[in-house]
């Protein structure tokens, strides 16, 4: 089980720790939104899976959708997004060829799921 992990260590044989996860510098990157030009829908925080980038859904000046994913290292990946409801929640598809796809959770926050189900819950921010 992973779920809770915030460092490793290893003896090597000098005790080696790693923390896992973003630094504040990294954060603050990560939180900038003022590139985006449109409507900000919603923006969520993932810890785990994507280890500390954001997620920004917004509606472009066009009224098109988009995921902006923005990473700890300040680089970031725009996706179109395809809206539907499901079992009256709100699934967002950007296509990647992976069967992943976001749920809006009814808590606020941004489930990540794929094949096997559900693998990460993006936090709202």
């Amino acid at each position: 089980m992973t779920e809770g992990i915030w460092a490793t260590t290893h003896f090597t044989p000098e005790l080696e720790v790693n923390i896992l996860g973003s630094t504040e510098s990294q954060d603050q990157k990560t939180a900038k939104t003022d590139k985006i030009d449109g409507e900000i829908l919603g923006k969520w925080r993932s810890e785990k899976s994507l280890m500390g980038a954001s997620l920004v859904f917004f509606k472009n000046k066009e009224g098109k959708l988009y995921i902006r994913i923005t990473f700890k290292d300040g680089s970031t990946m725009d996706s179109e997004i395809k809206e539907t409801k499901t079992s009256g929640k709100t699934r967002l598809d950007d296509n990647n060829g992976h069967g992943e796809y976001y749920i809006l959770e009814s808590n606020g926050n941004l489930g990540m799921y794929g094949n096997n189900g559900k693998f990460d819950e993006a936090i709202k921010i």
